[in-house]
């Protein structure tokens, strides 16, 4: 399953330069951690999580803008 994540990232490598490319990975995984941490671990959504989350789509509007 880890292995098949590494064929859309080759695809996507393609398309975009690797910079633009990692920070949309990393924005993605903090996203689904807190989604996984919250739905199946039954972890509270804290500040600190909002705060990262906040982060991490400000880094993403700001790479773009």
């Amino acid at each position: 399953m880890y292995g098949l994540v590494a064929i859309p990232v080759a695809l996507a490598f393609r398309y975009t330069e690797f910079g633009k490319l990692f920070l949309i990975w990393e924005v993605v995984a903090v996203i689904l951690g807190m989604i996984v941490a919250s739905f199946y671990y039954k972890e509270h959504f804290t500040v600190y999580r909002a705060a990262a989350l906040i982060m991490a789509l400000a880094a993403l509007y700001f790479s773009y803008k």
